[in-house]
């Protein structure tokens, strides 16, 4: 580690936006290879060291600038690409359950993929009908995967306000599944994967 990335390192931990700059410039193609090499996909290994360094910036005061920030950023990308690869698994299982146990009758891929993609579109309209700072808190939270303190910051709310956000999110779609009784509850899980 050279003197200037410590010096960079102590100023991001004290909230400087301009070394958190500095130190995104000399890690990201790092980060993103790190990633692609994992994943084999360019638009997930973006999105994912895009979410390394917001992370950063969330978690910058646990930084300790002696350690170095390298193995700090490639812990985060492996976590989150291990978070995707899990999500992208659950999916493709969720789906092939649903097409396979939820459809009555001979399967028919055309037929199946209809019905399901008809579905997914009741479902994102129940997510569309909350109230918007209700959505932006849910969507954080279980499409971003950001905890409650991590979601406080980026609205400028108090971790409380989010508690009662993602309460009032969960009760609304609950109630929303009830008068959509032919929507699998494995659907909702197909949105926020």
């Amino acid at each position: 580690m050279t003197k200037q990335e410590l010096t960079h390192l102590k100023r991001l931990k004290n909230g400087d936006l301009e070394s958190f700059n500095w130190l995104y410039r000399q890690y990201h193609e790092r980060v993103y290879f790190f990633c692609y090499k994992l994943t084999s996909d360019q638009e997930v290994a973006e999105e994912i060291t895009e979410d390394v360094f917001v992370k950063l910036w969330y978690r910058r005061e646990v930084i300790d600038p002696a350690m170095g920030i390298q193995g700090l950023l490639f812990k985060m990308a492996r976590d989150f690409v291990w978070s995707h690869l899990r999500k992208s698994s659950n999916v493709n299982r969720l789906r092939e359950q649903f097409i396979l146990e939820s459809l009555p009758g001979a399967y028919n891929p055309i037929e199946s993929n209809l019905i399901l993609q008809e579905y997914l579109e009741i479902a994102e309209k129940g997510i569309e009908m909350l109230p918007e700072r209700c959505r932006k808190t849910f969507l954080l939270h279980y499409k971003n995967g950001m905890n409650n303190r991590e979601i406080a910051h980026k609205l400028r709310i108090t971790e409380i306000t989010v508690r009662v956000h993602l309460s009032n999110a969960a009760k609304f779609l609950r109630n929303y599944l009830k008068s959509h009784p032919e929507i699998p509850l494995q659907i909702f899980l197909l949105l926020l994967a």
